[in-house]
Formats: C-alpha cells, sequence, structure tokens
C-alpha cells in the first residue's frame, strides 16, 4: 500500500498517509481542492483530485481479477504521471510576469487577465514617460503602472494554482 504526504493549501507537510486514509480525509471533507500529495519515496508533487481520482478509480476495478486490477493501477499511475507532466510551475509564471507584465498568467492559461494586466502596465508606463520627457509630473501613471506590475507578479502564483486545481 502507498503512502503518501499532504500539504493543506500550501501549509506544512502532514503525514504520511495511507491511501484509505487519503480517500476518508477527502470524503469527510478535511482536504480541499487546493491540497497537492506527494507519493512516499518521490519529489512529485500533484493535485490531491488528481490523486482521489486515480485512487478511486483503483479501488472500484479491485472486484476483478488480477489482470483487471494491474490495468486499473496502470491507468491510474498514468493519469498521476499525467496530472505531474501537466502541472506548471509557479515560479516559472513568476520570472515570466517579472519581465513582461501578464506573461505569467497567459502562461498559467488565464489570456485575458494576462492581456489585461500587459496592456493596462503598458499603457500607464508609456503615458508616465512621456509625460516625463515633457518635463511633468508623472508619479501619478508610473505609480499606477508599478502597483498594477507588482499585483500581476504576486498574483501569477496564484494563477497557476487556480489552472492547476481546473485539471
Amino acid at each position: 500500500m502507498n503512502l503518501y504526504w499532504l500539504s493543506r493549501d500550501g501549509g506544512p507537510t502532514e503525514g504520511p498517509f495511507a491511501e484509505d486514509q487519503l480517500l476518508s480525509m477527502w470524503r469527510a471533507g478535511s482536504i480541499t481542492a487546493g491540497a497537492m500529495v506527494c507519493l512516499e519515496g518521490t519529489d512529485d508533487w500533484v493535485s490531491v483530485v488528481d490523486e482521489i481520482r486515480a485512487l478511486e478509480q483503483s479501488v472500484r476495478a479491485m472486484g476483478g481479477d488480477a489482470a483487471r486490477r494491474a490495468r486499473a493501477v496502470a491507468a491510474a499511475e498514468g493519469a498521476r504521471a499525467e496530472a505531474v507532466a501537466s502541472r506548471k510551475g509557479a515560479g516559472v509564471a513568476a520570472v515570466l510576469n517579472f519581465f513582461f507584465p501578464g506573461l505569467g498568467h497567459v502562461y498559467a492559461g488565464e489570456l485575458l487577465a494576462g492581456l489585461a494586466v500587459f496592456v493596462l502596465t503598458g499603457v500607464f508606463a508609456s503615458f508616465g514617460w512621456a509625460t516625463l520627457a515633457r518635463g511633468g509630473a508623472a508619479f501619478i501613471p508610473l505609480g499606477i503602472a508599478i502597483i498594477l506590475w507588482l499585483v500581476a507578479l504576486m498574483d501569477s502564483a496564484g494563477a497557476v494554482r487556480r489552472a492547476s486545481r481546473k485539471l
């Protein structure tokens, strides 16, 4: 039986928990969709939702012969591998947003939010620099551009988490 480490919404790591413990905690509602789990002996953290789906598939398949059980385990491991491969990194999103405001949101799948941040930051920054070049007070438009950039930078990790919950 596999053991899992659990991190609830970015909190401290708990466990290890056996598969049946993880399933009963999920069914009781003590684990939310934002939690992440890691199979003991690996470094791959995946969404608890993906792992629960894989575990429930394997539990349903346990009623038949050994060949069916083996196929169920293989399918569950395939689903888990797919979840790991499709998981996007919050660090990558933050770096993208650092250099190009809004690009981290686009990377996470939030196209409209990313485009809005990019356009608004660009408009305020351009207006601020143009005002500054004419000798005017540009602190308000440049300040707004910097605030938009910082908010987008801080929210890029949240955009990745929101995208991984949709998987």
